[in-house]
């Protein structure tokens, strides 16, 4: 990511991360996403705005389908309440998938008032060939 960035980077004001729920934190002991969005961060000299999202504890969401993914997520990915008032906001995820999460995470930033939502991730999976 840090070699090859996007070429809108320098209009970015801020990074948001995808989050972890709390049980996902305390079994794994760190959050890939937020972890990249610090290196990014220092690299880039890029602040990082926390609190704009929250994710509760549900199920998790391997092998569940687009439809599944965006169903669960209405009920466990949550705005913060940051004023993000005409700001360039690039979220930072370690894996899409369906674009499920990223989706839901850029409507919550632009209720919260962001100008302009981009969606950095570090590796995206190929759809199944069923």
């Amino acid at each position: 990511m840090i070699a090859n960035p996007p070429t809108s980077l320098d209009s970015v004001d801020a990074l948001v991360y995808i989050p972890s729920d709390r049980w996902r934190l305390v079994r794994r002991g760190f959050n890939v996403s937020e972890l990249i969005a610090h290196q990014l961060s220092r690299q880039f000299d890029i602040p990082i705005i926390e609190g704009c999202l929250y994710k509760k504890h549900g199920k998790d969401q391997r092998g569940l389908s687009a439809r599944q993914r965006r169903t669960a997520l209405q009920s466990r990915l949550l705005a913060g309440k940051q004023n993000l008032d005409n700001k360039h906001i690039m979220i930072i995820d370690d894996v899409m998938t369906t674009g499920a999460t990223a989706n839901l995470a850029a409507s919550h930033l632009i209720q919260q008032g962001a100008r302009l939502v981009g969606v950095w991730c570090l590796a995206r999976t190929l759809p199944s060939s069923k």
